[in-house]
């Protein structure tokens, strides 16, 4: 890259000189306006030259309305407070867009999971809710409710109420204590501070189904085995060893 020529320097020092002068009167002023005219025309004939065309009427022309239009701008003090509001608003923008920037960054990290206390207490009122994993799918723990789906599957539903048992326990305690979030047990979640009392009224309802739903389980089971026996006697008795076993018990008598 070439240096600027003599020419540009004293054009460059010329414009300075206006705007730190600005409109206000000086005796200098024609003086100056005399040498920033012969450094333009200078400064032009060298551009003329560098690009090896000639001096043309026109093109003097042209470069005299730009010399005008130079003085106009060297004269205007609006120039100074464009550029400083160009650069007000640049950073004003920046630091808009800065904010933005941390607003997007604080976002995800800050929102949480809202949901129905009571809704969930619900939820654990039914053991078999418990096997298909509904309460961590309500939640929003899809892995782990899928887990204890397999591990209930796997076990014959043994592990999948143990695991479930767990988890009614510690949701129940965080019920009973009216809180407005529960962080245990891969559970991460707030609850809307309307549906406290609610929860609390339906913790207590589940620590007293509970014990109901055990003597119910087992009244099934024993009415299941009733009913199993009997099918199993019935079916022996139509048996033909059945028959020849009774009849030899029971011989019939000769004259």
């Amino acid at each position: 890259m070439s240096p600027l020529p003599p020419a540009h320097l004293s054009l460059c020092a010329v414009a300075l000189l206006s705007v730190a002068a600005g409109r206000q009167p000086s005796c200098d002023e024609p003086r100056l306006q005399a040498v920033a005219s012969s450094a333009q025309e200078d400064a032009a004939a060298f551009l003329l030259q560098q690009e090896g065309r000639p001096l043309t009427v026109a093109r003097l022309g042209a470069l005299a309305s730009s010399k005008a239009d130079l003085k106009a701008i060297g004269q205007s003090k609006s120039v100074p407070v464009l550029m400083s509001s160009a650069v007000s608003d640049g950073m004003g923008i920046r630091g808009h867009a800065l904010t933005q920037a941390e607003e997007l960054e604080e976002g995800p990290a800050t929102s949480k999971t809202v949901k129905d206390k009571s809704a969930l207490l619900a939820l654990e009122l039914f053991p078999p809710a418990w096997l298909l994993g509904l309460d961590r799918f309500y939640l929003g723990s899809f892995r782990t409710g899928i887990a204890k789906v397999l591990v209930s599957l796997l076990t014959l539903s043994l592990g999948g109420f143990a695991w479930g048992l767990v988890d009614f326990s510690a949701v129940v305690l965080n019920a009973l204590r009216k809180e407005e979030s529960i962080h245990v047990l891969g559970m991460h979640v707030d609850f809307t501070p309307n549906t406290l009392q609610a929860a609390f009224v339906l913790a207590v309802v589940d620590l007293v189904m509970l014990p109901l739903w055990v003597v119910a389980a087992k009244y099934a089971w024993k009415v299941r085995k009733g009913h199993r026996m009997e099918r199993l006697k019935a079916n022996a008795m139509k048996s033909p060893h059945f028959k020849t076993a009774a009849a030899a018990d029971n011989p019939v008598k000769g004259t």
